[in-house]
């Protein structure tokens, strides 16, 4: 697996234009410009759109990820990071928690950010623990356990009821 590196993110170029593909009913393409973006990425993010549209998790993580942190555009990550989870992608299922936690591209909603975590620590993600703890202040015993129950059936259900 290809892992993008945190030294990429400090390399920008100005004024490039960059196309990225959304996650939308028609498929369509969206043109993004961007005042600094890395000159390298294009092929990279066709790449991983190609693969995560023939349902590869790994690369829809990947996307999510590029949109999280290089785009700037935060509802298709979680749109990215949503499709990599429901396939048991543990980091994608860490990172939409924390998506939810922050309410950054969706709602705020701590019960679905509890849900993911719990749901990232079953798939072997040991970093999720931190968010979960994190959490746990800002969240009823109810709200908890009601969480953990939603965790339960969405991961009963193949990730088809994860609401």
């Amino acid at each position: 697996m290809f892992r993008i590196s945190i030294v990429l993110l400090s390399i920008v170029i100005s004024g490039c234009a960059l196309r990225l593909p959304t996650l939308n009913t028609q498929a369509q393409t969206q043109t993004i410009a961007y005042e600094k973006v890395f000159q390298d990425y294009a092929p990279l993010a066709e790449k991983y759109y190609k693969s995560a549209e023939g349902g590869d998790a790994s690369a829809q993580y990947n996307l999510g990820y590029l949109y999280k942190n290089v785009a700037k555009d935060y509802r298709q990550a979680v749109a990215w990071y949503e499709k990599s989870a429901k396939q048991g992608y543990a980091k994608a299922q860490n990172n939409l928690a924390v998506l939810y936690a922050s309410g950054t591209g969706i709602k705020q909603d701590y019960k679905q950010a509890y849900m993911w975590f719990n749901i990232a620590l079953a798939s072997g993600y040991e970093e999720a623990i931190k968010g979960k703890y994190a959490l746990q202040s800002r969240m009823s015993q109810q709200d908890k356990i009601t969480a953990q129950q939603m965790a339960l059936t969405c991961v009963r259900s193949k990730y088809q009821t994860c609401q």
